[in-house]
C-alpha cells in the first residue's frame, strides 16, 4: 500500500468517527520526510485540527514507533457530502 494511501484513508476514516459520517476527501498535500521502511511496524497518527460549516480539515502522520520520528505527514480538507447533496 502507498504512504499517500494510507494518510488520505486514515484521516477520512477519523474524520467520520470525530465530525461527520459522510465525508470525501476534497484536496490532500503529502510530505514525505524520510525514508519510509517497508515490513516493519509505524504508527500512524492523526487529529482534526477544525472544523468549519461542511468541512473538516485533518492533519495526519506515519512515525517510526521506536523514536518517534515522522517520516510523512499530510494536511487533509474533507467535506461532508450529505450536506453537500443538499445544498445541490
Amino acid at each position: 500500500m502507498q504512504i499517500e494511501t494510507i494518510l488520505d484513508e486514515a484521516t477520512a476514516e477519523l474524520g467520520k468517527i470525530e465530525a461527520f459520517p459522510f465525508l470525501a476527501t476534497r484536496s490532500i498535500s503529502f510530505q514525505i520526510r524520510k525514508p519510509v521502511p517497508i515490513d516493519t511496524t509505524l504508527s500512524v497518527k492523526c487529529n482534526v485540527e477544525s472544523m468549519k460549516g461542511f468541512k473538516c480539515f485533518v492533519h495526519g502522520t506515519i512515525e517510526n514507533p521506536v523514536d518517534g520520528m515522522v517520516l510523512a505527514s499530510c494536511e487533509a480538507e474533507l467535506v461532508n457530502i450529505a450536506a453537500l447533496i443538499k445544498l445541490g
